[in-house]
């Protein structure tokens, strides 16, 4: 039967009710039809390119179809094949547009460095959370860390930081600027550091890292009897000396607080100084080094003792 021949047969029913059954039926007999005439020319496809056994068939078939290689399997085998209001849909997002391979290149190093930068967090975050009593049961669910990592994590604990005063920040932020020129030309390690901290605190300093000339405003009594919220106000509301800023700092930093970001900052440096030749290496550790001791004890290294320069 034609298609002409079967909409005249479903218009010629009287009964409304009755023709939009017919019609509903009919829709779903010629979808079932529509799909296994899809399906089978899908299966020869496949087959066209070697069959299913065959590695890379379906990522072959999928090219040919603009579709990926687990969408085709899943359309040969039925997986969602009753879904009728999207059966072409391409499955996940289409790829990023760039200009140039080089562009492309950057932005994967910068979803590199992004990631790897996120990804220090863990192993301090979930230390310090059986160590604060969390059942290692609780951090699995939560996090979808498998038992055995978890226990490892555990095992090779460090210790725990302890809770560090934000004077001790403060004056973490000028010890790191001093200990810059010490450093020769690795000095911008510890200087950067500096910035990072200053800018997690959200401490006033200058390009280097180093203490400025305090505005009366914030400095005093008046200004330490403050909340935190308000010395910020007060801090972004009164006009700094030129070259002095709070460096900008990334938001997952200042959520994680000094201590999060100093946790994740020497996870970071240990993993490059492993990669880096023997006098950078050591510059880098020398500055976490100085940044765990600060964690572990709430105060400075006495051997290099505090500079304000």
């Amino acid at each position: 039967m034609s298609f002409d021949d079967e909409a005249a047969r479903l218009m010629a029913i009287s009964d409304p009710a009755a023709r939009a059954r017919a019609a509903a039926e009919a829709s779903r007999d010629v979808s079932a039809m529509l799909r296994a005439i899809e399906v089978a020319a899908i299966a020869a496809l496949v087959d066209a390119h070697g069959g299913a056994r065959k590695y890379g068939s379906f990522a072959a078939a999928g090219r040919e179809l603009g579709r990926s290689a687990e969408a085709v399997r899943k359309r040969l085998l039925g997986d969602g094949a009753a879904d009728e209001s999207a059966p072409y849909e391409q499955e996940g997002e289409p790829a990023r547009y760039f200009d140039s391979a080089e562009e492309a290149h950057d932005a994967l190093r910068d979803w590199h460095i992004h990631n790897a930068h996120h990804l220090a967090h863990r192993d301090p975050l979930v230390r310090g959370a059986l160590a604060a009593g969390l059942a290692p049961r609780v951090v699995r669910d939560t996090t979808g860390l498998s038992l055995d990592t978890i226990d490892r994590l555990e095992s090779t604990s460090a210790g725990t930081a302890v809770e560090v005063p934000d004077r001790v920040w403060e004056e973490t932020v000028y010890h790191l600027a001093s200990l810059a020129p010490d450093l020769g030309c690795y000095g911008t390690l510890a200087r950067g550091a500096a910035r990072d901290l200053a800018g997690v605190i959200g401490l006033p300093v200058d390009q280097a890292g180093r203490q400025p000339a305090i505005p009366e405003a914030l400095h005093g009594p008046g200004f330490e009897a403050l909340s935190p919220q308000e010395k910020a106000e007060r801090i972004m509301s009164t006009e700094l000396p030129g070259g002095v800023e709070v460096p900008l700092a990334d938001a997952q930093d200042v959520l994680s607080g000094p201590d999060g970001w100093a946790a994740a900052f020497c996870a970071e440096a240990e993993a490059a100084a492993g990669g880096q030749d023997a006098e950078l290496a050591a510059a880098t550790r020398r500055v976490a080094a100085v940044i765990r001791h600060v964690r572990v004890t709430a105060a400075l290294p006495a051997d290099e003792g505090t500079a304000r320069a």
